[in-house]
């Protein structure tokens, strides 16, 4: 029987065609190597719970932040739109596979591209540039021992989107970070003139 080696553009369409588009290694920590997508991207923050999960047990939404995201090999800082819901995994049937799938069809039904998979005990992408990983994880804005973490990008016509996906507590919990791309918009006026 005769192998067949996939090309990287053949890795492409075969992951596109299963659902979550991925992108050679080589290309992984260029967001610019990810295709834009060509869906039409819902209300922010994107993407919602499973049907299954009970009401988030805290939302944090902030119209511009900065958060660090995992661009393949490094984390790399970006600013705009910022959400957090942290969610119960195990309720209601739900397990940590069953919700990172979830995101992961939702994700990439809007044209998302994996760019990094963090797993507990080979943190070295959280450790470089001397950072500490409780540090690290912070600027992530995902749990200090958080056992998995998946980031996402999607390419959009008017910007970037991050999103990542995280576990904590053995299992019980997760995290969800969303960050859409904007520059920083001044709110601040200088005063009229005296006597205009």
């Amino acid at each position: 029987m005769k192998r067949r080696v996939l090309t990287p553009l053949g890795a492409v369409m075969l992951a596109a065609s299963l659902g979550t588009l991925a992108v050679p290694a080589c290309a992984m920590t260029d967001p610019a190597s990810v295709p834009v997508t060509r869906a039409t991207l819902p209300a922010f923050p994107f993407v919602a719970p499973p049907a299954a999960s009970p009401k988030p047990f805290s939302e944090d939404a902030v119209t511009w932040e900065r958060v660090y995201v995992l661009a393949g090999d490094r984390l790399a800082p970006v600013e705009g739109r910022y959400y957090r819901r942290l969610f119960s995994v195990q309720s209601a049937g739900l397990t940590e596979a069953t919700v990172l799938q979830h995101y992961r069809q939702q994700i990439g039904a809007l044209g998302g591209v994996k760019l990094a998979t963090f797993t507990k005990g080979n943190d070295a992408v959280l450790r470089q540039g001397g950072q500490e990983s409780k540090q690290a994880f912070e600027k992530l804005r995902h749990f200090t021992g958080s056992s998995s973490i998946e980031q996402y990008l999607i390419r959009g016509a008017n910007g970037n989107v991050w999103i990542s996906i995280g576990i904590f507590d053995d299992g019980l919990n997760g995290s969800l970070v969303v960050v859409e791309e904007q520059p920083f918009r001044q709110t601040v006026a200088p005063l009229p003139r005296a006597g205009r």
